[in-house]
């Protein structure tokens, strides 16, 4: 049986707001412990399949969020064992620990109260598996493959040429290609995107994986994500965190991947999903730009940020 006691102490563990997660408890005492039982056991068995079926019949959408919340309150020992068994950084746990509280408060932000939408019911599962670390800053996958069907040639003066995967007329010995090792990184929403927090976090990857996955011949550090949609340059000040981000490494347009409705989600939430772009609230110069942009029709697309491995050194140089 899951018992409130261990509910209660992954709350704790995960740096939860109390007065906004104890509601829960009356949700708790009238959901059946079996099912919770069998899910909380599914939640930490990752890449299992979760019963969504099931659990829609017996609950209302809001009642699925809170269901999904305590399945992977639950799960903490998994993620505390998962460090300690493989003797990772406590420091690594401790930044791993407040994802969930990142999401949460974002999440509030939506819905109104504590509860995981089964998007980021997912993500939170590959943390608990330790699929996902945070080193400082960044997030990044445990280990990843270069999924788009493309490959990369570096040019003289840092331009890239960029083609197809695997066409017979392509250039032989490309740097980068479709599932070479990387590895991939995330940028939670939490904290400035300050350079030097995005270096200092990029040298604590690299040395995890020379020391934990010294195997792991990854070729470069990739990042699939809506700040790299280049438009931001023209939208923002050329000292803004995101141009910033964006000129760690190149940058390649992803256009057959449209980003407009996630920027409007990460900016404003689902509150304002639909409102016209006009009417938008806006509180600082970034939204104002943004929301300009909507209201003459732009879209956002997503982008890829690639740092080449021997690229990192120049980077960290910065921070000596």
């Amino acid at each position: 049986m899951i018992s409130w006691e261990m509910i209660a102490g992954g709350a704790e563990f995960f740096h939860l707001d109390k007065e906004l997660f104890a509601p829960l408890k009356r949700f708790y005492d009238v959901t059946d412990k079996d099912f919770l039982a069998r899910c909380c056991e599914v939640t930490v068995d990752y890449p299992k399949d979760f019963p969504f079926q099931e659990a829609e019949k017996m609950f209302t959408e809001a009642e699925l969020r809170r269901f999904l919340l305590l399945c992977i309150v639950a799960g903490h020992r998994k993620l505390a064992s998962h460090y300690l068994d493989n003797g990772f950084p406590g420091e690594m746990l401790e930044d791993i620990r407040w994802d969930l509280r990142v999401w949460l408060d974002t999440l509030f932000r939506d819905y109104g109260e504590y509860g995981l939408s089964r998007r980021i019911f997912g993500w939170e599962r590959e943390c608990l598996a330790g699929e996902i670390k945070q080193f400082g800053r960044l997030q990044a996958n445990d280990r990843h493959l270069f999924f788009p069907e493309l490959s990369v040639w570096r040019l003289p003066g840092g331009k890239l040429k960029v083609k197809k995967a695997f066409e017979s007329t392509n250039p032989l010995a490309p740097d980068l290609t479709w599932g070479d090792r990387v590895i991939n990184i995330h940028v939670p929403a939490k904290g400035s995107l300050d350079r030097k927090a995005c270096i200092k976090s990029l040298r604590k990857m690299d040395e995890f994986f020379c020391e934990f996955h010294p195997d792991y011949d990854y070729k470069a550090v990739v990042c699939y994500s809506w700040l790299l949609d280049e438009q931001f340059k023209q939208l923002l000040k050329p000292q803004s965190n995101i141009v910033g981000f964006q000129q760690l490494g190149h940058v390649l347009p992803l256009e057959e991947t449209e980003q407009t409705a996630e920027v409007r989600w990460r900016i404003w939430g689902e509150k304002f999903a639909d409102t016209p772009a006009e009417k938008l609230p806006v509180t600082n110069s970034m939204e104002r730009s943004v929301a300009g942009f909507f209201a003459r029709g732009g879209r956002f697309h997503e982008g890829l940020l690639i740092i080449f491995r021997d690229e990192l050194p120049q980077l960290f140089a910065e921070l000596d």
